[in-house]
């Protein structure tokens, strides 16, 4: 038989916890001390994800796999790491030894830095205390990107309870103990849209994973918003930018995901470049889930602005035309008595860059250039002019004038 109350649907460890102290009337340090043994020094636990889940769950009823996976926070801070490490972390949770609390509070640092407080709706506490007869915290509520009940549309009540569970009078507090707090509404200038949606996005990360292309998902998405440069380049830092401009700067601090001066190297940017490898925070990515969503469904019903058509160019028009170019040059310099530079030739007609990256489209060009590098217009002839051929035969591989000599009078002799 469970000697801790039977959990509730999406129950935090930690209330289980307080539930159960309260049920055995034990001040905290003796409550840990039956729990986590005799010999234990803790005046604490931790809230969102105890260490001590082997122990726990017997006590609960539930397998060690069912209270981590349905009790914890552990399902939404390792929804983004590959599944080798998060089935690394399980094991080790769920193993029958003790696990160091320093651990467990460093996998929850995300959370509990931007939730330092514990929240509750006030629809679901008057629900459960009409349906158990007392109410108890929420797992959902507790995580950092959840500011509203998904269920009941209406914000989250934030308490002034830190979420770790000390000997202090107010950390012992259930929900409807909580009148006796300063309380506040959770306060964010997010619209209503992105609100619900970040909720239903973190509920979902409780019970299933993402889909491990979830990089392949976001380019897609920004590729579909219009986030593309003309060369088909992923535009990830204005996507950067529209992402700051759709939240705002208080929002983006308050969600301890800050942007700098450089939009190509802000988070969104390298959450969309392949070869970064570094881990990110769960709420980066459902701040960009969220954004991207909201650009597919405006850009799909906003009318689409034509792009700007280039008319192909004609390049047997263009070759005619070059060649005409050309003629007329080379007839100025023969007038002129003097030689031209293939390059001056080129520029003179237009087609320098056209003729150096795709001589191939302009066959006609290309044979009157071949044709004037062997003529004497030419300021580097190919092959040499007949000058200095007769002056250094060798380098042209001709006979010298002796061999010349000694061959014709052989041949005189002979005849």
């Amino acid at each position: 038989m469970p000697l801790l109350p039977k959990p509730y649907p999406d129950e935090v460890v930690g209330s289980i916890l307080l539930r159960g102290r309260i049920r055995f009337g034990l001040p905290l340090k003796a409550f840990l001390r039956w729990i986590h043994g005799v010999d234990t020094k803790r005046t604490s636990c931790s809230f969102l994800l105890d260490p001590a889940i082997s122990k726990l769950a017997p006590l609960c009823g539930l397998t060690p796999a069912r209270l981590l996976f349905e009790h914890t926070v552990f399902p939404y801070v390792t929804a983004f790491l590959p599944r080798r490490e998060s089935f690394r972390l399980a094991r080790r949770l769920v193993a029958k030894r003790d696990v160091e609390s320093a651990s467990t509070v460093a996998m929850v640092q995300n959370v509990t830095q931007i939730v330092s407080t514990r929240r509750y709706c006030p629809e679901c506490l008057g629900e459960d205390q009409e349906v158990h007869g007392e109410s108890y915290w929420h797992r959902t509520h507790q995580l950092p990107t959840v500011l509203v009940c998904s269920k009941h549309k209406r914000r989250l009540i934030d308490s002034d309870i830190r979420t770790v569970i000390t000997s202090s009078a107010e950390s012992l507090f259930l929900p409807q103990d909580v009148d006796r707090c300063a309380v506040s509404a959770c306060r964010t200038q997010l619209s209503e849209g992105d609100l619900l949606a970040l909720a239903h996005k973190s509920q979902q990360l409780l019970s299933s994973r993402p889909s491990a292309h979830w990089r392949a998902d976001y380019e897609i998405s920004a590729r579909t918003a219009g986030f593309v440069h003309r060369s088909g380049i992923l535009a990830t830092g204005a996507l950067s930018s529209a992402v700051q401009s759709h939240f705002g700067d208080d929002v983006l601090i308050q969600m301890r995901s800050p942007m700098g001066p450089e939009m190509h190297r802000a988070w969104p940017a390298l959450l969309l470049r392949p070869g970064c490898k570094s881990p990110t925070s769960v709420v980066r990515h459902l701040l960009l889930e969220v954004f991207l969503q909201g650009a597919t469904k405006a850009s799909s019903t906003e009318p689409r602005v034509k792009r700007r058509t280039y008319r192909k160019k004609d390049y047997g028009l263009l070759d005619a035309i070059a060649v005409k170019r050309m003629t007329e040059q080379l007839e100025r310099a023969r007038k002129a008595n003097t030689r031209l530079l293939v390059k001056d030739l080129l520029e003179r007609a237009g087609i320098r860059a056209i003729y150096k990256h795709g001589s191939y489209r302009l066959p006609l060009c290309k044979e009157l250039i071949r044709a004037f590098r062997e003529s004497s217009q030419s300021e580097r002839q190919l092959g040499g002019r007949d000058f200095w051929r007769q002056r250094t035969p060798s380098r042209w591989g001709l006979p010298s004038a002796r061999l010349r000599k000694s061959s014709a009078s052989s041949n005189s002799d002979n005849s």
